[in-house]
């Protein structure tokens, strides 16, 4: 993937290559003077943990019917 960056640091756009970056620049009119491009890493999955399994009594009292 990369990554289109306005001259403020913030992204702009993030594409599958460097050619659908300079296509958003193009469509919006940004000088080439006006933002960079950078290679982005590879989106990864987000680790979760499982939450913690509680008893029927203790499901009870958090819904307020203990």
């Amino acid at each position: 993937m990369t990554g289109l960056y306005d001259n403020q640091g913030v992204l702009r756009c993030a594409g599958r290559d460097a050619d659908d970056c300079l296509a958003y620049a193009e469509l919006f009119g940004l000088a080439a003077d006006r933002y960079s491009l950078e290679a982005l890493d590879a989106p990864r999955p987000l680790q979760s943990k499982p939450a913690p399994r509680r008893s029927h009594a203790e499901q009870s009292l958090a819904l307020g019917q203990g």
